[in-house]
């Protein structure tokens, strides 16, 4: 089991092996991320408020519509869109995930040596992977490890559609689990 450590050093050397996978994140996919998950529902809501104070003022007639209320909330939601495409998109170009014969690892940030940023997956320690969907967070793996603990893995939408992201990583453990079959497994733990 490599180190995470070392695994980021060769990456950033540009010493890449061959048997290692490389998914580096998306800019655009993170903007539109951002823009879906975050400014999106202010403002459905907010032609769906309009929609309801129209019928409203039809009915029983008051000040009327608020032109300059409307203006100012969208000019928000745009900035607010403007600014978190920004932090989405700094945040992406740091982020990768390396698929290795032994595992996967996420970097959140590459360039940085914490050890909080990576999140380690070790397909040695876990005895059982079940694939999962949800309609508001999608596709997810949850792992059970030899130890009996559980926990989810969420794919990250910046590498892709997560649905592909959760398959790769599936194909990988069941070759591991296929040319490793024959060989005593170790007794690792994984860390989230």
């Amino acid at each position: 089991m490599p180190d995470p450590e070392e695994v980021r050093r060769s990456i950033l050397c540009g010493q890449i092996p061959s048997h290692w996978q490389i998914l580096r994140g998306s800019v655009s996919l993170a903007i539109r991320n951002a823009w879906v998950r975050c400014i999106l529902p202010p403002f459905i809501g907010f032609l769906l408020g309009e929609t309801v104070s129209v019928w409203i003022r039809y009915f029983l007639p008051s000040e009327g519509f608020s032109l300059l209320f409307a203006f100012i909330y969208i000019s928000m939601l745009l900035l607010m869109g403007t600014v978190f495409s920004f932090v989405a998109a700094s945040a992406v170009r740091r982020s990768i995930m390396v698929l290795l014969p032994e595992g996967c690892l996420q970097f959140s940030d590459i360039s940085n040596n914490l050890l909080s940023t990576p999140k380690m997956l070790w397909y040695a320690s876990i005895a059982d992977i079940q694939l999962n969907s949800n309609f508001l967070i999608g596709t997810y793996l949850v792992i059970r490890n030899r130890d009996g603990k559980t926990q989810k893995w969420y794919p990250s939408p910046w590498y892709g559609s997560c649905s592909r992201t959760v398959q790769v990583v599936l194909t990988a453990y069941i070759t591991y689990n296929a040319l490793n079959i024959s060989q005593p497994r170790r007794e690792n733990s994984i860390l989230a």
